[in-house]
């Protein structure tokens, strides 16, 4: 995917490794003739990203709901709701408890 490509607001679809919810989801962009353009699971979530182009200009997301996310989401939803629309909005990002960083992992002598 192109970094100047927009994505779409992502879809939260009910999460869990390979989930239901989240693969019927996949298959039903699939079924409407959306190339996927990639997928993966980090932090505890399943994503995928379809090429959606042709429908809104960008890439579409759709991703699993776990605590984290939904709860970063909420930060940014609420910073939405309090822009007054006369300056930038600030979000303390590191204030905000996500999930806990992976260790660094030792480099091995080649």
């Amino acid at each position: 995917m192109p970094i100047s490509a927009p994505v779409s607001a992502p879809t939260a679809v009910p999460s869990g490794p390979a989930s239901a919810a989240s693969t019927a989801e996949r298959q039903r962009w699939l079924d409407l003739g959306y190339e996927l353009a990639t997928e993966l699971y980090a932090d505890n979530v399943n994503a995928a990203y379809f090429d959606t182009r042709t429908l809104n200009g960008g890439f579409t997301e759709i991703h699993g709901d776990p605590p984290h996310i939904m709860g970063l989401f909420a930060v940014w939803k609420r910073a939405h709701d309090a822009f007054d629309g006369t300056g930038p909005v600030t979000i303390e990002i590191e204030k905000i408890k996500t999930y806990s960083p992976a260790p660094m992992l030792p480099l091995k002598n080649r």
